[in-house]
C-alpha cells in the first residue's frame, strides 16, 4: 500500500485494477520474445479529488475503463527486455489522466520454473513524471 503521507489529512482514496491480463513481447532473451506472453498488472491509483467531491459526476472520476485499455494498449506496443521498462510505460500512461494523483504498478510474470511468478512493482506521481518531461 502506498504510505498515508502521500496525501494531505487522512484521505486515501484509491482506484484499483486489480489482476488485469495482457499480452506483451517482452523478456532478455530473443527466444522469449518470439511470442507474446501472460502478464497480470495490478494499478493503484490515487485520486487527485477526493471521492465525495465527485458528487455523483462521472466526469470528474477516474474512468477505470479507460485506464485498463489504455495499459493494455501499452502492453502490446512494440517490444521489450524488462518488465520494469514496461512499469514505467504504465505509469507514465496513467498518469496522462491528470484525475490521477499517484499509481502503483504491480506486474506479474509468469516465467521461472519453481515459482509462482516474478515481479515489479513501482510507485509513481505528478511530480515525478513532470521531472522526467
Amino acid at each position: 500500500m502506498m504510505d498515508s503521507g502521500e496525501r494531505t489529512g487522512n484521505q486515501k482514496q484509491r482506484v484499483l485494477v486489480s489482476g488485469l491480463e495482457v499480452w506483451s513481447t517482452i523478456g532478455v532473451p530473443d527466444s522469449e520474445r518470439d511470442q507474446a506472453q501472460r502478464l497480470l498488472i495490478d494499478l493503484e491509483v490515487l485520486t487527485v479529488e477526493d471521492f465525495e467531491d465527485l458528487n455523483d459526476d462521472i466526469e470528474r472520476a477516474v474512468d477505470y475503463h479507460a485506464l485498463a485499455v489504455r495499459v493494455k494498449a501499452v502492453a502490446v506496443e512494440g517490444e521489450r527486455r524488462l518488465i520494469e521498462t514496461l512499469a514505467v510505460d504504465i505509469a507514465d500512461a496513467a498518469l496522462t489522466d491528470r484525475k490521477i494523483d499517484r499509481v502503483k504498478v504491480r506486474i506479474r510474470k509468469f516465467i521461472l520454473p519453481d515459482t509462482e511468478f516474478v515481479g515489479v512493482e513501482l510507485v509513481r506521481g505528478q511530480v515525478d513524471a513532470n521531472l522526467e518531461g
